[in-house]
């Protein structure tokens, strides 16, 4: 019978990640670098994993760089608002600024 890809096998079930340092926490789904930054990750938990926070929707995406998030009630829309990282507000002006930059290089 082969292995389920989704239940950690014994080998692997509570080991600490570098690649994803999240992944010990209540609730951890999963994580990735933030894109419009390249600094920090990006992570959602699930409230009905253990994720303690006070929401009405199940999934939380937070921003571990600049400790802001936000909620959603499914995981496909978890994950789409992961990748956009349009919630966080610090993101967002540091990639503004990013871009007014890169745009004033090419003027000169």
């Amino acid at each position: 019978m082969k292995n389920n890809p989704l239940v950690p096998t014994p080998s692997r079930a509570g080991t600490f990640s570098k690649r994803k340092p999240h992944n010990l926490n209540a609730g951890y789904v999963c994580e990735l670098v933030n894109r419009r930054t390249g600094v920090g990750p990006v992570v959602i938990y699930d409230r009905q994993r253990g994720f303690d926070f006070d929401a009405d929707e199940r999934y939380i995406i937070v921003c571990e760089e600049h400790h802001s998030g936000t909620t959603s009630p499914s995981l496909p829309r978890a994950r789409l608002i992961m990748k956009a990282v349009d919630f966080c507000g610090e993101c967002m002006s540091a990639s503004l600024t990013t871009i007014g930059a890169f745009t004033e290089e090419q003027r000169t």
